[in-house]
């Protein structure tokens, strides 16, 4: 029988979960300050997750654009080219 530990009834069973879902999983102690983080308490790697949001907010970005272009031949452009109220109605049309 397995010994109740926090590993074992919690942190095994996330990383399961995690990668059942598709994430890879790298142990900590493979991950070197050196290589990774600044010191082993470093939660957050911060290059990773810096690279993960930059590729989110792209993807985030591509879609609102293509919403955008979609939405355009119907716009009233007279009021759409106001150059005040252009960036505010964009952004509230997506």
């Amino acid at each position: 029988m397995a010994t109740l530990t926090e590993a074992y009834l919690f942190e095994e069973p996330a990383i399961k979960w995690f990668q059942d879902m598709g994430y890879s999983y790298i142990h900590g102690s493979e991950l070197s300050p050196e290589e990774e983080r600044d010191s082993y308490r470093d939660v957050i790697l911060k290059k990773r997750f810096i690279t993960a949001v930059k590729n989110l907010i792209h993807g985030l970005l591509t879609f609102k654009l293509l919403k955008f272009t979609r939405m355009l031949p119907s716009l009233s452009i007279p009021i759409l080219l106001l150059k005040e109220n252009f960036s505010t109605r964009c952004s509230q049309m997506v």
